[in-house]
């Protein structure tokens, strides 16, 4: 029973993250020019910035479902931090700087719950 307890903490504690995340921004620059794909054929220069809004992404309904605005850990009850690749899920950064101490975070939060 408590091993069912702690996974659907886990999945509250993922979710909440998604829905109001811990770090609103993610902010990144560019090393060397970099052509998005797509008809338009648009190009991020060489140091020129990129603002990740993680607030507007855990409420898009193109990746999270039309009920992106509404809690529900049940999203990430089966398989938790691994539910989600981590630029889909970005509440603990984005490759290649992804959080190492994400699954210690979550252990640490199981604790003091």
């Amino acid at each position: 029973q408590s091993n069912s307890y702690f996974k659907y903490l886990e999945a509250a504690l993922l979710e909440t993250l998604r829905i109001h995340p811990a770090v609103p921004f993610l902010l990144r620059f560019a090393l060397r020019d970099v052509k998005l794909p797509g008809p338009k054929g648009h190009v991020i220069k060489k140091g020129q910035g990129v603002a990740f809004n993680t607030y507007i992404h855990g409420h898009n309904k193109r990746i999270w479902g039309d009920d992106a605005s509404e809690f529900k850990p049940e999203r990430f009850l089966e398989k938790g931090l691994k539910t989600f690749e981590p630029n889909v899920y970005p509440a603990f950064n984005i490759a290649p700087r992804l959080c190492l101490g994400r699954h210690v975070a979550i252990m640490e939060a199981k604790l003091v719950a």
